[in-house]
């Protein structure tokens, strides 16, 4: 039988392909790399956001304490003391005899690392006043029974001046009376000589102050509270008492400054045994601010207003013979000038400007204006010195007796360089002030050197089409209409008379567009005031008013840029408005 048959055809299974072919494996690759590509974007953008958002977060904790601590500090300012606030250019002279700033000078920049491309001129403005309060010494004590406190400081904010590394054999480098201050090679700003290296060069790595002086007089019965014997010392024995005990240039067992002002620190006390003294390195050994180490002066805020409203001589021409030798107002340790005042006659007000400018912990002016020459020794354009922080501290440690007084000073010393430092890697620092003024368009008017601001719109900052909105004192309005303060006062026959606050009383010189420095002065009485003048006429009666107080800002402004510890080239600036007291806080 036979079976029709078919045609039957075997199928195999396709093979599968053993790979792409070219233009596949390109398009392939594309997109790899496409994607590989995006996701670096992506990873990048997210550590750019996090990196910045560390940045933000540590500049704005440093923003957060900055106001905390100026706040406290100018809620507590009293006008018993007296204000001043300085302007000033780094760099801004440059080696030129005008002391002038020009905007467009490439010398007059200022690097804010190594590797900046674009410097530019920064400022390093100060400011001085007095606070109440309680303050306590940042020294570390002698004897922890002996705590030196006082009710009344000296309070200054200003960028510090850390000592070049190669200090030439015998400096002072941590001793408290610098005698010899030099600071060569530490300039803010300036480019050091060929091998060396300037610890101030870049802003990045400059330092903002904040140093309380405390005023405090002598105490008789200050040997008391040292309660067992020190360095060998027993504390009732009479070598314990006349050395613990408080005098001129010792509080509480610490060294202490004669006064605020540089010219008295550097010529008093007259005569000094080193055998009543805690640390007797010199007969000469006068405590100086500027060394750093210092914290305490012995006066107080009635003898700090006898110098500067009465004092017969300039803080240069400060001699000892000189002046006239009288017991302080509260004790019988000290000097005051006659305490007579002669307001009125011309020269009283450039002497009170001058003793007030004395008050900088150092001459920081590069080019004073002329009648205003800087006391004598001091270098001109220097701050008070400091150390990011305690320099060589392993050594004072391990000293083999540390019971001894010089290891035990030493590491006082090298602590106390480091107390004042308030804001590491500020590359800024400006204070302007208002007297609560106002343009015609509402806005506040803001003093100190002038500042331009975008005005017209154009994105670029220029002096030459913008408008100021920081202006000399008096300001001057769209209409060309000077905005001088004037106070007004009611005489003895009813009459209603105002007192023109002039550029004279703030700034002693007449102001001049591109100078690089501005010290604004706001005292106690204002010796310009005549309360015959602004009225009908003159009177003969005695006025009302005889005595105006010295016109003070009703507002300070402060600005201050921050570089990022990590990434010197990230800046960011904040700014802060604090009211001053418009009478006597007692």
């Amino acid at each position: 039988m036979t079976t029709a048959g078919h045609n039957s055809t075997r199928r195999t299974p396709a093979h599968h392909r053993s790979g792409f072919t070219l233009l596949e494996a390109l398009v392939a690759i594309g997109a790899v790399a496409l994607v590989a590509v995006g996701l670096a974007q992506i990873f990048r953008a997210v550590g750019d956001t996090v990196s910045g958002g560390r940045s933000a977060s540590r500049l704005n904790t440093y923003a957060a304490l900055i106001e905390n601590q100026m706040r406290r500090d100018f809620e507590r300012m009293t006008r018993d003391g007296f204000l001043v606030i300085r302007n000033q250019w780094v760099d801004g002279v440059d080696g030129s005899p005008d002391g002038l700033y020009r905007v467009n000078d490439p010398s007059d920049r200022v690097l804010l690392h190594a590797e900046d491309l674009s410097p530019r001129g920064r400022r390093v403005d100060e400011i001085v006043f007095f606070a109440r309060g309680e303050f306590t010494s940042a020294r570390e004590p002698v004897d922890p029974n002996v705590v030196v406190k006082a009710d009344a400081a000296r309070i200054y904010y200003g960028h510090g001046q850390a000592r070049p590394e190669n200090l030439t054999a015998g400096s002072p480098y941590l001793d408290p009376r610098p005698d010899d201050f030099n600071a060569t090679g530490a300039f803010l700003g300036f480019e050091p000589p060929p091998g060396n290296r300037n610890p101030n060069q870049f802003a990045s790595e400059w330092t903002l102050l904040r140093h309380a002086l405390l005023l405090t007089q002598p105490r008789v019965t200050a040997a008391d509270e040292v309660k067992s014997t020190l360095f060998g010392l027993p504390p009732q024995s009479a070598a314990g008492r006349r050395i613990f005990g408080d005098k001129e240039a010792q509080i509480g067992l610490q060294p202490a400054a004669a006064s605020i002002f540089r010219a008295i620190n550097r010529t008093f006390p007259v005569t000094m045994d080193p055998a009543d003294y805690l640390r007797p390195e010199s007969p000469r050994a006068r405590p100086l601010i500027a060394s750093g180490l210092i914290d305490i002066a012995t006066t107080d805020l009635e003898e700090i207003r006898n110098w500067v409203v009465a004092s017969e001589d300039p803080p240069r021409r400060v001699t000892p013979g000189a002046l006239t030798v009288l017991p302080k107002p509260k004790g019988q340790f000290g000097i005051v000038p006659d305490s007579t005042s002669r307001a009125g006659e011309t020269n009283d007000l450039d002497r009170m400007h001058l003793w007030m400018s004395d008050a900088f912990p150092a001459e920081s002016q590069f080019f004073p204006f002329p009648g205003f020459a800087p006391s004598n020794p001091d270098p001109i354009g220097t701050r008070m010195r400091y150390e990011p922080e305690a320099v060589d501290l392993v050594a004072a440690l391990s000293a083999s007796n540390q019971n001894a007084l010089k290891p035990a000073a030493s590491r006082a010393d090298k602590l106390m360089l480091t107390t004042a430092n308030f804001l590491p890697r500020c590359s800024e620092f400006i204070v302007e002030y208002s007297f609560g003024q106002v343009y015609d368009n509402g806005e506040i008017v803001w003093l100190g050197l002038p500042r331009y601001g975008d005005t017209n719109g154009d994105g670029v900052v220029n002096p030459n089409t913008d408008d100021p909105v920081v202006q000399f004192y008096p300001a001057v309005d769209r209409d060309n209409s000077d905005l001088f303060l004037e106070i007004p006062f009611r005489t003895i026959a009813g009459q209603v008379a105002r007192h023109r606050v002039s550029q004279r009383l703030i700034y002693g010189e007449r102001p001049v567009i591109d100078q690089a420095t501005l010290t604004s002065y706001f005292g106690y009485a204002d010796p310009t005031f005549n309360p015959d003048r602004g009225t009908a006429g003159p009177s003969t009666d005695d006025a009302a008013e005889s005595v105006m107080p010295w016109a003070w800002p009703t507002m300070i402004r402060v600005t201050i840029t921050l570089s990022d510890p990590v990434d010197p080239s990230i800046e960011q600036t904040f700014q802060y408005i604090f009211n001053t007291p418009q009478a006597n806080k007692r």
